[in-house]
């Protein structure tokens, strides 16, 4: 049997009608045979293929109209975003960039250390901490400008009590001057 499809835009549209009273009026979806009634123009069943176009093209829109909320924001949605409300202006590292940065090393910047100066890649506390983070080896901390991960040298045990102890040790007994508000601190 060929089918004339072109007669068929009335059973399409009411199709498409039934479809819809069934989607707005059904409270529960028990009784699906009101929506799959045959096509009174031909021998197969509901969807028509003209319906089925009118559906596929709904789904298309309905994802293409969606697929913003998973898109990465543009420059114009964060540019008026900052992450630190003051960033220090480094326009140099430290002394201990791209080597090991250990315990030794921060007892030598830390004895280097000024807090009455004010804060540069050279002068600043190595065992500040801001936001729960550490700095590294220039005194940037991670999400700053130009912050570096440092090379860590290997651990053991004694070596992270020989650390512990010198924390506090170091919290005991501050360094003059080492103030929040000082120029030398960032908090």
């Amino acid at each position: 049997v060929i089918h004339n499809y072109s007669r068929c835009v009335d059973g399409v549209l009411a199709s498409f009608r039934r479809l819809l009273a069934c989607f707005f009026s059904m409270p529960n979806f028990q009784s699906p045979p009101v929506c799959l009634q045959l096509c009174p123009h031909a021998s197969h069943t509901y969807p028509t293929p003209a319906l089925q176009i009118i559906m596929k093209f709904f789904t298309v829109l309905a994802l293409a109209t969606t697929a913003n909320a998973f898109m990465v924001p543009t420059s114009f949605a964060t540019r008026g975003m900052k992450l630190f409300a003051n960033p220090p202006n480094y326009d140099d590292y430290g002394d201990f960039d791209e080597k090991v940065w250990g315990l030794d090393e921060k007892k030598i910047v830390f004895e280097k250390w000024d807090p009455s100066a004010p804060r540069t890649a050279q002068n600043f506390n190595p065992f500040e901490t801001f936001g729960g983070n550490s700095p590294d080896a220039s005194g940037r901390y991670p999400g700053e400008p130009r912050f570096k991960d440092p090379m860590r040298p290997d651990m053991n045990f004694a070596a992270m009590t020989e650390e512990r102890n010198f924390l506090e040790n170091l919290a005991s007994n501050p360094k003059a001057g080492d103030a929040p508000g000082a120029p030398g601190c960032r908090n």
